[in-house]
């Protein structure tokens, strides 16, 4: 077996001969080609994360064996298509974007049939998400013969070694419509907001389980329940702490820190691209979100037919999740935020973010199980409260983003 290694964001690989064998097969001039099976598999060994290696293997017939052999690296593509070469005899079908191969690595095949590669992706947030396609091509010059694989390998880099055991989501860059009114959320006016980095957040709320593996407090919760009577500057501890923590154990992403979400990363997070007043919709059932309808509410935009729900808090995970897979952005437990919606006030749409001033309230998100009309938890609806309040429904969720 043949084994090659390379990495990305090296410069890319280009042996003069393959260079030779590409110009000739992707040629513009037509000769025959024959889309028939070629014997080539690639098999995927492991798949490529960030901080880690990606791996495949390929293998081929006895009558490939002394052939010059390329892995291919290109831009992901979904069509299939014929490559034909002057002059020359092209065994099947080229599956990858034929004008953005970013990268190849050469090789012979030998006589074990068999050849694999590796490559290592840097724990960067720029190839997080990166879709490519894998596929090999060799030439055999006594009969002038180009064979390409009979697959490739589509493949999206994921998470790798960061965030074990802490469920994150990823949420790439992205626009979307952000609540203006931070009040009722009902026929509010919208304001498009653009965050330009990509960011994880945690599925879930921070449980007392997790809060004590950081913090070495509450021992003895229960271990899925949100922790609760948390201020805002415990909040930021924790955040502190589990970046020193995942740092010292090698698992931080550079330039990455675990901290609280600001109000547009929360918000887009929570709406999931939607712009009603839940993100489930204009109505909300005890079947959505833990908690609590009043009807002696005097607020005039509470929600209609959500009386009779349950309070206290549960378990995270107990309900379904939103489009983009988090639970309980809508009741249980409220969640600090690191700044106030007076960015959006100011006009700053790209990154908004504005730290509360010293001593002055700050904004919890999501409502709680205690909380007692329907739109107080809406995914617009962005109440202020005092940072050294520690009620039993203030919790928090943290997201992996850019320090601020």
């Amino acid at each position: 077996m043949i084994t090659t290694s390379v990495r990305f964001g090296s410069a890319s690989h280009r042996e003069p001969v393959a260079a030779l064998a590409l110009c000739l097969a992707f040629g513009l001039a037509f000769a025959s080609t024959a889309p028939t099976q070629t014997g080539r598999t690639l098999t995927l060994v492991q798949a490529p994360e960030l901080g880690g290696v990606g791996a495949w293997e390929a293998g081929y017939p006895q009558t490939a064996v002394g052939n010059l052999g390329w892995f291919l690296i290109a831009s992901h593509s979904a069509r299939t298509f014929p490559t034909p070469a002057p002059g020359f005899t092209v065994l099947g079908s080229c599956r990858l974007g034929i004008n953005e191969v970013f990268y190849e690595q050469f090789m012979v095949f030998d006589a074990s049939r068999t050849v694999a590669m590796q490559i290592g992706v840097p724990r960067s947030a720029v190839f997080f998400g990166l879709e490519f396609d894998v596929q090999t091509l060799d030439y055999e010059p006594a009969s002038q013969t180009l064979a390409w694989g009979d697959n490739d390998l589509e493949l999206r880099i994921g998470a790798g070694q960061f965030g074990q055991g802490l469920d994150l989501v990823a949420i790439p860059p992205g626009t979307f419509l952000m609540s203006k009114s931070h009040y009722c959320d009902q026929n509010q006016p919208f304001v498009q907001v653009a965050i330009d980095y990509p960011f994880w957040i945690a599925k879930f709320e921070v449980t007392n389980g997790l809060y004590d593996s950081v913090t070495g407090l509450r021992p003895g919760s229960p271990p899925q329940v949100p922790v609760g009577s948390v201020t805002f500057a415990q909040a930021e501890a924790f955040c502190a702490l589990l970046t020193a923590r995942e740092a010292a154990a090698n698992r931080l992403m550079p330039g990455y820190v675990y901290r609280l979400p600001t109000e547009a990363e929360w918000e887009r997070c929570c709406r999931a691209g939607t712009t009603t007043i839940w993100n489930v919709g204009n109505t909300l059932s005890c079947s959505d979100a833990r908690g609590l309808d009043a009807s002696q509410s005097i607020v005039t935009c509470r929600s209609v037919g959500w009386q009779g729900c349950y309070a206290g808090v549960v378990a995270v995970g107990s309900y379904p999740p939103n489009q983009l897979g988090l639970c309980d952005m809508h009741g249980n437990v409220a969640e600090w935020c690191y700044d106030s919606w007076d960015a959006i006030v100011a006009g700053v749409f790209l990154n908004p973010h504005l730290p509360t001033p010293v001593g002055d309230p700050v904004p919890v998100r999501g409502g709680s199980y205690n909380w007692f009309y329907g739109p107080a938890v809406g995914s617009g609806f962005a109440p202020r409260t005092s940072r050294d309040a520690d009620f039993p429904w203030h919790g928090l969720r943290f997201v992996l983003a850019p320090p601020l």
